[in-house]
C-alpha cells in the first residue's frame, strides 16, 4: 500500500471512529450498570451448559452475546492496529470519593457512590461508576495473555459506556490500589451478594493514566454483551503480587480458576493505537580529528577546562532553577509544548532554542579526551533531613539540611536536590539505558552556579538501594503533582554517586530554562534498577508518560574529557 493512500486510509478510520461515538449509528448503547450480577445465570466454563458459548441462548435479551458482531474481548494484534495521533491524550480527572466493595458470585467490585470523576472522550464526559477485576486478562496482545485485568467502568448522561481497561502480570511488587482494599476483600471473601462500606477510595490509585493506549468499540464482556462499548485499553502492563491474585479469586463464591470470557472476533472492526510522537535524536556531529596528545596538550585542556569554570562572565551561570510548573512544557515531540518548542514559551527560556552549550549530550568516545588533571571526584556527602516532591514531570528528593558538597577546580558545590529521568538524557556511543539520576550541586552567591552529578542506571535483577529507601513514600505522592513529603532523614551516599571514572563536560540544565554553565559530571560505571522501581517513578508521575527525558543536543565542538586513574604497574 502506497503511502498516500495509507494516510487516507488512516484519515477515513479516524472519521468513523468518531462518527461511530458521536452519532445515533452506533449500536444501542450499553450501560455501565447493566451486567448482569446474578453469578448463578451464567458460568465462565467452556463446556458448561451456562458457559460462555451459550450466553446467548439463555435469554433473549442476552442475543447479543451469541450473534453480536462488535463483541468483547478482542485479541490486539499489532498487525491490524492503525496508529492515529489525532486519539490524543487520556483526559480523565479523578477524585477520591465514597464507595463500598460488592462480591457479585464472579468477581469483586468497587462501586462508587460520590463523584469520583469522569473521562472525556470527543467531548462526552463519561462519569467512573464502579470498577472491577477479571482474571486472566479478557484482552490479549498479539495473543499473549497477562495475569489479570481490572476494568474502570464509566457512563455518559444518555448511558453509554466507556471501559478502560488495564493488564497487569505477577511480579515481585504489589499494586497500590488493591493493597488498600485487601482487608476489606477479606472481609467479603466467598459470601455472595455481601456489600461492605469502604468508605472515601481514590481510583487515581488505579493509575489508569497513559501515554499510549489502544481503542476500540466493542461490548460488555459479560452477559447481556451490550454493544456500543468505547474501549481503551492501557499499552503498558502493571503489576499485582501473586498473593493479591490469589485473594481476589478466593474471594469470589465460585474460587474458579479464571472469569474471563474467551477472545472474540473482530470481523473487521478498526482497532487503534494512541502514542506520542517519539522525540528524534538530531543527527550525530562527524567526529572531529584527534592527533597525537602528549602531556602538553593534557595540561592545556586541563587549563582551558578550568578557566571555563571560574571565569564567571564567560557563560551565565546556570542556578538549580528548573521550573516546576510541568504544564508549562512537555516532553513530547510534535506536542506544542514539546522540546523543539521549549525556547519559544517564554522569553526567558530563548536559551533552550538558541543556547550552543546545551544538555544533555552523547558521549562519543571519539569525542573524548584523556585528562587526568581532573582528578578523582571529590565529594562529601552526610545525611540530611529531606522530603520528596511530585513535580508532575518528575519525583525530586529536596535537601532542608546540609547534605554535603561536591568540590570542582577549589569551588564547593553543596548539594540540593536530586531527582530522576528515563530512560537516561545522556547517551553513551549512541546507546540509551533506562534510567538517570541527577544529583544537583549549587556553588556560593553570588554566582551560585550548578554542577551536576548524572549516575546512568540500567534494568537488572538487583535493586537501587536508595530508590528502595524512598518506595514507601514515592507511592504515597504518586499520581499528585506539587504534593510534598517530609521524608526524615536520607543519606544521599546511599545514591552510589562517588566513580573512579567519569566524563566531564561544560553545558546546561536539561529542562527549562536550560540556563548555561552547568558543570556536567557522568559516572562511567552503569548502575542497577528494578524493573518494578523503574515503573513505579514513571507512574507515580502525573502524566505517565512512556519518557521524561530532553532529546540529545549537539554538541557545538565542546570538549568532553573523561577521568580514569593510572594503570597499576606490577613489577
Amino acid at each position: 500500500m502506497g503511502s498516500a493512500a495509507r494516510h487516507l486510509r488512516l484519515a477515513v478510520a479516524a472519521l468513523l471512529a468518531a462518527a461511530l461515538l458521536l452519532s445515533g449509528a452506533a449500536p444501542a448503547a450499553a450501560r455501565a450498570q447493566e451486567e448482569t450480577e446474578h453469578e448463578e445465570e451464567f458460568s465462565y466454563v467452556r463446556g458448561d451448559a451456562h458457559g460462555p458459548e451459550h450466553w446467548g441462548e439463555i435469554k433473549s435479551e442476552w442475543a447479543a452475546c451469541g450473534t453480536g458482531r462488535m463483541q468483547s474481548p478482542i485479541d490486539l494484534s499489532h498487525r491490524r492496529v492503525s496508529l492515529v495521533r489525532s486519539l490524543g491524550y487520556l483526559d480523565h480527572s479523578y477524585r477520591p470519593a465514597e464507595a463500598s466493595i460488592v462480591n457479585r458470585g464472579h468477581d469483586i467490585m468497587v462501586r462508587f457512590e460520590g463523584d469520583a470523576g469522569s473521562l472525556v472522550i470527543n467531548g462526552t464526559a463519561y462519569y467512573l461508576k464502579q470498577l472491577h477485576w477479571h482474571s486472566p486478562t479478557e484482552h490479549t496482545v498479539d495473543g499473549q495473555r497477562y495475569d489479570m485485568e481490572l476494568h474502570l467502568v464509566h457512563e455518559s448522561a444518555t448511558g453509554k459506556a466507556a471501559v478502560i481497561a488495564i493488564l497487569y502480570e505477577i511480579g515481585a511488587g504489589h499494586d497500590a490500589l488493591l493493597h488498600q482494599l485487601e482487608p476489606f476483600i477479606r472481609r467479603i471473601a466467598d459470601k455472595r451478594d455481601r456489600e461492605e462500606r469502604v468508605g472515601v477510595v481514590d481510583p487515581r490509585a488505579a493509575r489508569g493514566r497513559a501515554s499510549v493506549y489502544y481503542r476500540y468499540m466493542g461490548s460488555l464482556t459479560a452477559p447481556p454483551c451490550t454493544e456500543g462499548v468505547i474501549w481503551t485499553i492501557v499499552k503498558r502492563v502493571r503489576t499485582v503480587s501473586r498473593y493479591q491474585l490469589e485473594l481476589l479469586r478466593e474471594a469470589v463464591h465460585d474460587d474458579m480458576e479464571k472469569n474471563a470470557r474467551p477472545l472474540q472476533e473482530v470481523n473487521n472492526r478498526d482497532v487503534s493505537i494512541f502514542r506520542p510522537s517519539p522525540p528524534q535524536r538530531p543527527k550525530a556531529t562527524p567526529p572531529r580529528l584527534r592527533h597525537s596528545m602528549g602531556p602538553a596538550r593534557h595540561a592545556v585542556l586541563a587549563l582551558l577546562a578550568a578557566a571555563a569554570l571560574l571565569i564567571s562572565g564567560a557563560v551565565p551561570a546556570a542556578r538549580a532553577q528548573e521550573t516546576e510548573d510541568e504544564h508549562e512544557f512537555s516532553y513530547v515531540r510534535g506536542d506544542e509544548h514539546g522540546p523543539e518548542h521549549w525556547g519559544q514559551i517564554k522569553a526567558e527560556w530563548a536559551n533552550c532554542s538558541a543556547g550552543r552549550m546545551q544538555s544533555p549530550i552523547d558521549l562519543r568516545h571519539e569525542r573524548v579526551s584523556l585528562v587526568r588533571a581532573l582528578g578523582y571526584l571529590n565529594h562529601s556527602y552526610r545525611p540530611a533531613q529531606a522530603s520528596i516532591v511530585n513535580r508532575g514531570h518528575d519525583i525530586m528528593v529536596r535537601f532542608e539540611g546540609d547534605a554535603g558538597s561536591l568540590v570542582v577546580d577549589g569551588t564547593t558545590y553543596y548539594l540540593r536536590q536530586l531527582h530522576w529521568h528515563s530512560p537516561t538524557e545522556h547517551t553513551v556511543d549512541g546507546r540509551s539505558y533506562d534510567m538517570e539520576l541527577h544529583l544537583v550541586h549549587q556553588g556560593p552567591p553570588p554566582a551560585n552556579k550548578t554542577a551536576v552529578v548524572g549516575v546512568l542506571y540500567e534494568v537488572g535483577a538487583g535493586h537501587d538501594a536508595f530508590l528502595h529507601t524512598m518506595e514507601p513514600f514515592i507511592r504515597r505522592i504518586s499520581d499528585r503533582r506539587d504534593r510534598e513529603e517530609p521524608v526524615g532523614v536520607v543519606d544521599p551516599r546511599a545514591a552510589r554517586g562517588r566513580a573512579s571514572v567519569y566524563y566531564r563536560y561544560m553545558g546546561s540544565l536539561t529542562t527549562p530554562p536550560c540556563t548555561e554553565g552547568v558543570v556536567w559530571t557522568i559516572v562511567k560505571r552503569v548502575r542497577t534498577v528494578s524493573k518494578y522501581q523503574l515503573e513505579l517513578l514513571r507512574e507515580a508521575v502525573h502524566d505517565d508518560m512512556e519518557e521524561n527525558a530532553r532529546p540529545v543536543q549537539e554538541l557545538n565542538n565542546r570538549d568532553i574529557s573523561i577521568f580514569r586513574p593510572k594503570p597499576q604497574k606490577h613489577y
